[in-house]
């Protein structure tokens, strides 16, 4: 007998799904009015659970272009060159990545 296997988009929903049920809020507030577990309110929990998981396209996009520019500069060469100042020095900052910057 075949397994019954998940298509990688499926199993990513149901991942969503469960990740969201384990992930929301907890019972209790701070005295200042913060949940004593932060994490996901129950409307986004509801939200996730009818969506059945799935990603709305512009979410979707959106955590894309996210991946794809996190940590990029993107700018007029101006803007650019701005950004890279402090490291031209060669020194990177202390927790900073080194910048590498594109060929003319």
């Amino acid at each position: 007998m075949a397994e019954d296997k998940l298509s990688i988009p499926d199993a990513w929903a149901k991942y969503r799904v469960s990740l969201f049920g384990q992930g929301e809020e907890g019972e209790g507030f701070t005295e200042t009015g913060t949940p004593l577990r932060q994490s996901f309110k129950r409307d986004e929990v509801l939200a996730v659970a009818a969506a059945k998981g799935q990603l709305a396209l512009e979410d979707y996009l959106r955590l894309k272009l996210r991946y794809f520019s996190d940590g990029a500069v993107l700018g007029t060469r101006a803007f650019v060159n701005e950004i890279f100042r402090p490291y031209a020095s060669g020194s990177v900052p202390s927790g900073k990545k080194a910048l590498v910057r594109w060929p003319d």
